[in-house]
């Protein structure tokens, strides 16, 4: 298929076998071209709520529920006030159930997901008998698309880590928390359990968390960040032991640290974000 790639906070030129058009939110002349253009319109994240043209479009439309926004905002909305939290919760419901009354086609990033969206869709009207008679599981309305892999296998091209971050040794054990820090997670758990390791080993034993900093500048930097490092300080171990990268890690260059590290760690609470979300 022909293929466009539409992004809505700017774009730079890359190598890609596919088109890049970066479209203003709310330009729905820009975008109007495109979904006249279009067969099929694969949109994820509020792209329904800010194009009245998408939201209009008598074209096959495909949403990407892979983040569930309502139950995100539990958790990343909670310290904002009760008031805040509580709309910011309910327009992420909205805008999740305009998705699911509208789309004809659902992609999510687990079978959990995939039952707890089949629960929302039967609520909102969208399992019946009508569309259940030829399709009982209902694979034809959601499925599952999880992340792929490349057709390459990841290599080792450069050192990134071991050897070259001060303190971390070519042979010392190296734990890699890949993704993001966020407030609902729990790192700091982690950070005392590599404390602990490393006094009783002696050293050799390293956290290292890949990304710190959204490279997004209008994402601000969640407070764990800042106070995971200062537990990792409180406990002698920053820099040492426990090592924070200063940015994100670029697409291109993560297999390194992937193909470096001995183990792969993700620690955070038990609630209902965690219980349906797809961790990177």
């Amino acid at each position: 298929a022909d293929v466009t790639l539409v992004t809505l906070a700017g774009a730079e030129p890359v190598d890609a076998p596919f088109e890049i058009a970066h479209v203003v939110p709310g330009d729905e002349r820009a975008f109007g071209k495109l979904e006249k253009w279009a067969d099929v319109i694969v949109f994820q994240g509020h792209a329904l709520a800010i194009f009245d043209t998408l939201r209009r479009s008598a074209k096959l439309l495909v949403a990407d529920i892979y983040d569930p926004m309502h139950l995100e905002q539990l958790e990343q909305a909670r310290e904002l006030g009760e008031a805040t939290w509580t709309k910011q919760v309910s327009d992420a419901t909205d805008v999740l159930n305009e998705q699911l009354a509208r789309a004809d086609f659902f992609l999510c990033a687990s079978e959990r997901q995939r039952h707890f969206y089949l629960g929302q869709l039967a609520a909102l009207g969208r399992v019946n008998p009508a569309t259940y008679a030829g399709d009982p599981a209902r694979r034809s309305l959601i499925d599952v698309v999880p992340f792929g892999l490349d057709a390459t296998p990841p290599r080792h091209e450069r050192d990134v880590v071991k050897g070259v971050r001060p303190g971390i040794g070519p042979d010392d054990k190296l734990m890699l928390w890949s993704g993001g820090l966020y407030n609902w997670f729990d790192p700091q758990t982690l950070i005392r359990v590599t404390a602990v390791l490393s006094e009783r080993r002696g050293g050799g034993v390293h956290l290292f968390f890949q990304g710190t900093k959204n490279p997004n500048p209008h994402v601000p930097e969640m407070a764990i960040v800042r106070e995971s490092r200062a537990l990792a300080q409180s406990l002698g171990v920053l820099d040492t032991a426990v090592h924070f990268n200063d940015s994100w890690v670029d697409f291109a260059d993560r297999q390194n640290y992937l193909t470096e590290a001995d183990a792969g760690v993700s620690t955070h609470h038990a609630h209902v974000e965690t219980t349906y979300s797809f961790r990177t």
